[in-house]
């Protein structure tokens, strides 16, 4: 009920100020129609002109800052989410060359047994080449989808760093615009 009370109160208020602008703009505009340009204005009128331009100008302003604050949220927000995905793909990155080091260090056991394995039994060496042929086979999908997963984090990396460009170029166009209000 208060809250309800203090909306009204501010409506009623936002109305008069409303009116107000509107009653003084009608009444310059009436007034500098009326009066011919090459009397000089009244130093009243002169006065409420520049305070128009002066409103007129911090409004602009006002919707330049709110523009660039939505836009710099945006950029953070891109931000995130692909930093999210970085972090994803190292993540998983990590798992895969984890798991490829013990297929490799098989591979490496293998051919010692095949070479080894050139006085033993042929049945032997046949099943030791086909685990050796397997497990290449193995580590060589491996590979690509570790080099798929660098491209990926090459890729990410490449865009957060552009992302992070517009940002700080956002920045320091709200940097501007905060060095552009008047000093108190």
């Amino acid at each position: 009920m208060i809250e309800r009370t203090r909306l009204n109160r501010a409506v009623v208020t936002l109305s008069v100020v409303i009116l107000g602008y509107v009653g003084v703009s009608a009444a310059l505009h009436a007034q500098s129609t009326s009066t011919p340009a090459t009397l000089t204005p009244d130093p009243l009128l002169a006065e409420v002109r520049g305070l128009r331009a002066d409103l007129h100008e911090a409004a602009g302003a006002s919707i330049r800052a709110q523009l660039l604050v939505a836009r710099l949220q945006l950029q953070e927000q891109r931000i995130t989410v692909l930093s999210g995905q970085l972090a994803d793909v190292r993540r998983e990155l990590a798992a895969k060359e984890s798991a490829a080091l013990p297929v490799a260090e098989s591979v490496k056991r293998l051919e010692e047994a095949v070479q080894h394995a050139a006085l033993a039994d042929p049945d032997q060496r046949r099943d030791v080449e086909a685990a050796l042929s397997a497990n290449k086979a193995t580590l060589a999908q491996m590979q690509r989808e570790i080099a798929k997963l660098r491209t990926q984090e090459a890729g990410l990396q490449n865009s957060i760093a552009t992302e992070q460009n517009r940002w700080s170029d956002f920045n320091a166009r709200l940097d501007e615009l905060e060095r552009q209000l008047p000093v108190r």
